[in-house]
């Protein structure tokens, strides 16, 4: 049998300024009960269990049980069993905070959190790490770095240096500060508490490693590393198992934990997605609460969902999130329409167009290897964006053929969803265009597949002109709903069409380089100015050419001089 910790030792643990030999008693009673749990283990491990439920308060609450002790020790066993192993740049950045600290005296506990602990325990591989503070906050903390820096010549050791300050109204609570160094991404912030008053927003305060990770999202995104002491800190008592287990589980109750911050609800969807964990029925239940439906429409910036989504359908395990998405009934809150839009005021109508939505994507994960695999988009396209342009026009195209105006602009509901719903940035890859264009174009070649492709020679052509390298994406956009709604009566059709499409080798056709220029082009046809006869003769000159893969320019010009009035028409 193992030595009982001592009063004064409790005493001191816990702070206690009242006569402690009642509570004291009590808890002996209790200890001496657990002794059997602790079997084998030393006084100093014993004394490590209190300090890691100092926080809780349970002494003044008589609520140390035997029960609660037995936890403990199961948990300290899990902890002794898993360890981190930090790689070199790791050890290099850790050991540099530390010096830091040590050289500047300053007296703070350095906690890396949650996804970077998370992920080192699974075995992968983190560039981005959160890191706490408990005696300060991240702006005091960062102002200190950079004096440190000046002083030692080395202010290039870190890039990239801002503050995100806290939008109470967005749920976006704690201050972060945020910097670049030896490779990593670095949040830096103090350990919160979050006091409910009245109001809806809260107040932030210091808190304590316990206070801080029961705020957090989820167990598994709760667990602390002790950069200090080189130890995983799990305070929760749950977030370790629940890793093993592959459990999805707020820290709090999760109807709590999603009105603080409704955002979580999406983040919980992207964690059982990425991870294919289970998420418990309290969660579940939860989400049937109007409140927080309500929380996540209203209280939520539309970029942050944005920036969920995107990570849950660019996720290999994509089908997971939609299903997650849909079956909890958010589909309307997340791919929100305009809410005066007529069409969709009815909501029989609306239900229905929610529902084509969903089973469109759904099909389409099914499908996204071939479309991934198609000759240009595996070529141009890194197969994450092709998946995500994929599944994103996938969930718009059933609303494609209806138009909202937005102050003085029309524009098609795909159109909406990119630009006004979700915000995408229509940067690098240009979402918001690509999938306007690819739903308003797979509805041109559902009407293509059904007529004679010779006579639509041109139309194609110049379809296939106007999506550039993404025409398959329109292309297996409008197969994948016909075959949804007309039970693949289409689909030889389809076959043919992309036969017909490099049979007349006109895949790349967007690509194509103009024979003549403008200047040869108002020189030949006597033109003092440009106009709309201009355009006409260049689109007349790109059907020439693309029936025509093989001439040269002076057969094209032999041509326009045979036949000048037609290339005018």
């Amino acid at each position: 049998m193992i030595s009982f910790i001592g009063k004064n030792q409790i005493k001191q643990f816990f702070s206690l300024n009242f006569n402690i030999n009642r509570q004291y008693n009590k808890q002996l009673k209790y200890h001496q009960k657990a002794q059997s749990q602790f079997e084998g283990k030393s006084n100093q491990n014993i004394i490590k269990i209190y300090q890691q439920e100092q926080q809780r308060h349970l002494f003044y609450q008589g609520q140390y049980s035997f029960n609660r002790l037995r936890a403990c020790a199961r948990r300290m066993e899990i902890e002794s069993d898993i360890k981190i192993t930090l790689n070199e740049k790791e050890k290099q950045l850790f050991d540099f905070l530390l010096e830091f600290v040590k050289a500047k005296n300053i007296q703070v506990v350095l906690r890396s959190a949650g996804g970077w602990v998370r992920d080192k325990i699974l075995g992968q591989e983190c560039h981005d790490i959160d890191i706490t503070l408990d005696t300060m906050t991240g702006e005091q903390f960062i102002n200190l770095l950079i004096d440190y820096l000046k002083e030692k010549g080395q202010e290039d050791l870190i890039s990239g240096h801002g503050v995100i300050k806290s939008n109470p109204d967005k749920s976006k609570h704690l201050e972060t500060v945020t910097f670049k160094i030896f490779g990593y991404d670095i949040d830096i912030a103090n350990l919160r508490h979050e006091e409910y008053t009245k109001s809806r927003i809260p107040t932030m305060k210091f808190g304590t490693p316990l206070q801080d990770a029961e705020r957090r999202d989820l167990t598994i995104n709760s667990m602390f590393y002790n950069i200090n002491t080189c130890q995983i800190e799990d305070f929760t008592g749950k977030g370790l198992s629940d890793l093993q287990n592959k459990i999805i589980r707020t820290p709090l109750d999760p109807t709590q934990t999603f009105i603080d911050d409704p955002l979580r609800i999406l983040r919980t969807f992207r964690f059982a997605t990425k991870y294919s964990f289970s998420i418990v029925p309290d969660i579940i239940e939860a989400l049937k609460q109007e409140q927080i439906r309500i929380s996540l429409e209203e209280k939520v910036s539309r970029e942050r969902i944005r920036t969920e989504l995107e990570k849950i359908l660019k996720d290999k395990n994509v089908e997971i999130g939609l299903n997650l998405i849909f079956q909890n009934n958010l589909w309307s809150i997340v791919f929100q329409m305009p809410d005066k839009c007529d069409e969709l005021k009815d909501k029989v109508f609306y239900d229905q167009k929610q529902l084509e939505s969903y089973n469109l994507a759904i099909r389409s994960v099914q499908e996204l290897k071939t479309v991934q695999d198609m000759p240009i988009l595996s070529q141009d396209f890194q197969q994450q964006d092709v998946q995500l342009l994929f599944l994103m026009s996938a969930i718009s195209f059933p609303f494609a053929k209806i138009q909202y105006k937005i102050n003085k602009t029309i524009m098609s509901l795909p159109q909406y969803l990119a630009f006004e719903s979700l915000k995408f940035p229509d940067k690098a890859l240009k979402v918001c265009t690509i999938i306007t264009q690819t739903c308003e174009n797979a509805l041109k070649i559902q009407e293509i597949i059904k007529k004679n492709f010779d006579e639509e020679f041109n139309n194609i052509a110049q379809l296939i002109k106007k999506l550039g390298n993404t025409w398959e994406l329109a292309f297996s956009i409008a197969r994948i709903s016909d075959s949804i709604q007309f039970k693949d009566e289409f689909s030889s059709s389809y076959d043919k069409l992309i036969e017909f499409i490099y049979f007349n080798k006109i895949e790349k056709v967007y690509a194509m380089k103009p024979l003549i220029d403008g200047k040869e082009i108002m020189g030949i046809f006597e033109l003092d100015k440009q106009g709309p006869v201009v355009g006409k003769i260049n689109t007349n000159i790109f059907l020439w050419q693309a029936k025509n893969m093989d001439k040269q320019k002076d057969d094209l010009i032999a041509e326009i001089v045979k036949n000048k009035q037609k290339f005018m028409l």
